[in-house]
């Protein structure tokens, strides 16, 4: 049950993650 509960939470996690690195690409690279 635990292990379920921190794989969704890790796939959320990189997908926001993903998300954010696309839009802060889009938006002209800053770094």
């Amino acid at each position: 049950m635990l292990k379920r509960y921190i794989e969704s939470l890790s796939l959320v996690l990189t997908l926001s993650l993903l998300a954010v690195y696309a839009g802060n690409d889009k938006s002209g690279k800053k770094k």
